[in-house]
C-alpha cells in the first residue's frame, strides 16, 4: 500500500500524482490546476460559449414542438450538488422542460438526501424516472469489480454514463444535459476545457466504463444480457449529450449557495472530508469507496476538495495539508466493518 510519506503532490494544490490521469509539469503543478487556469486567464470565451448554449437550447426546444414531445431534454440527476445545479439552470434559468432521470444506487439514503433527489424535481414540477438494479445483481457486480479493479462503484459509473442515453433513445428525446464535465479536473488524458465535451459511445467507454467492461465484471450466475442497462444503447439514433460546464463557468461554492437558497437543497456532513455538500447523494457508499480508493491509489476525498478550494482562492496550501493529514489519518484507521452498507462488505478481505 502507498503511504502518505511516499506521495508526491502538486506544488500548488495538494493532489497526489497517484490520481488517475493526473500529470505534473516541470514546475510541479498538476494538470488539474493548469486546466483551472483556463477559466480565469481568458483562454476560454465564456460569453461566446453561453451564446452557443442558448442556441442549442433554442434549437432543441423547436425540435420538441415539431416532434410533439413534452420533454426538451433528459436531465440525469443523483440529487447531488452538480446535477441539482444543472436542473436549476435548465428549468429555472432557461425554462426548458426536462425529463429527470436517476440511476439509483439503491443504498440507504437519509431524509435530507431523499429530499434532494425526489422533492426538488417534484417541487420544480418535473417528471422523474427513478431506476435501480435488483440488490442481487448490484451486490454481485460491486464485489466482482472490487476484485478486478478495486472499485465497487462500477455499476453506478456505467449506469450514470449510459442509462440516460437509453431513455433518450426510447423516449425520442435527442438532447441530454449533464452538469460537470470530466475535462474540468483533467481526470483523463482525453478531455480538457478546450474541448466541447459531449457524451457519445466513445466518451462513455473512456470516461465512465474504462476497464469495467461488462464481460469483465459480469458476476457468476448472471447472463451478459443482465448488464444491458449499464451499456451504451445499440443502433444509430440522434443524440446530443452536452455538459453545462463546457458552456458556463463552473463554481461549486456559488452554485451550492444558490440551490440551497432557491431550492432548499440540503447539506449533509461527511465523515471523510471537511465539507457538508460534497458527495451528498451517496452517504454510506462514498465512505466505502473512499477506503477503497485510498488503499488502492492513496487518493482521498479531502485532498480532492481542498485542492479545488486552493484553486478558487479560499484556502492556503499549508492549511489544506493540515486537513489532509487530519482526515487521512482517520482513513488509515477505518475498517470496512465500520461502514454499514447494504452491499455486504464486512471486512478488509471482502
Amino acid at each position: 500500500m502507498t503511504t502518505k510519506t511516499e506521495l508526491r503532490r502538486c506544488t500548488r494544490c495538494v493532489m497526489p500524482i497517484t490520481w488517475a490521469g493526473l500529470t505534473l509539469d516541470e514546475e510541479g503543478v498538476c494538470s488539474a490546476c493548469r486546466e483551472f487556469e483556463k477559466q480565469k486567464n481568458g483562454t476560454i470565451d465564456w460569453t461566446k460559449r453561453a451564446n452557443e448554449l442558448q442556441k442549442i437550447f433554442d434549437t432543441y426546444r423547436v425540435i420538441t414542438k415539431v416532434n410533439h414531445n413534452k420533454y426538451d431534454c433528459v436531465l440525469p440527476s443523483s440529487g447531488g450538488k452538480d446535477s441539482t445545479w444543472a436542473l436549476y439552470v435548465v428549468k429555472r434559468i432557461y425554462g426548458l422542460t426536462p425529463l429527470v432521470v436517476t440511476w439509483n444506487h439503491g443504498l440507504w439514503m437519509s431524509e435530507s438526501a431523499r429530499y434532494n433527489l425526489y422533492d426538488i424535481p417534484a417541487n420544480l414540477d418535473c417528471d422523474h424516472i427513478d431506476f435501480r438494479l435488483g440488490n442481487g445483481l448490484r451486490n454481485a457486480i460491486a464485489h466482482k469489480s472490487t476484485k478486478t479493479g478495486g472499485d465497487f462503484c462500477s455499476f453506478c459509473h456505467l449506469g450514470v454514463g449510459s442509462f440516460p442515453a437509453r431513455i433518450a433513445q426510447q423516449w425520442h428525446i435527442p438532447l441530454v444535459v449533464y452538469g460537470e464535465p470530466t475535462g474540468l479536473y483533467s481526470t483523463t488524458k482525453e478531455y480538457n476545457l478546450d474541448d466541447m465535451e459531449e457524451q457519445d459511445k466513445k466518451h462513455f467507454e473512456i470516461a465512465f466504463q474504462g476497464s469495467f467492461k461488462p464481460e469483465v465484471i459480469l458476476p457468476e450466475g448472471y447472463d451478459i444480457r443482465d448488464m444491458m442497462p449499464m451499456t451504451w444503447p445499440d443502433g444509430k439514433f440522434n443524440l446530443k449529450a452536452i455538459y453545462l460546464g463546457t458552456y458556463l463557468e463552473w463554481n461549486q461554492h456559488k452554485q451550492v449557495d444558490i440551490i440551497t437558497r432557491e431550492l432548499g437543497w440540503k447539506h449533509i456532513k461527511s465523515p471523510i472530508t471537511y465539507t457538508d455538500y460534497d458527495k451528498a447523494d451517496c452517504e454510506k457508499g462514498e465512505c466505502l469507496r473512499e477506503l477503497q480508493k485510498f488503499y488502492r491509489r492513496g487518493v482521498s476525498r479531502v485532498a480532492f476538495q481542498a485542492s479545488k478550494d486552493i484553486r478558487e482562492g479560499r484556502m492556503s496550501r499549508d492549511y489544506a495539508l493540515n486537513l489532509v493529514e487530519m482526515y487521512e489519518s482517520d482513513i488509515y484507521n477505518l475498517d470496512l466493518k465500520d461502514v454499514p452498507c447494504e452491499l455486504g462488505f464486512g471486512n478488509k478481505e471482502d
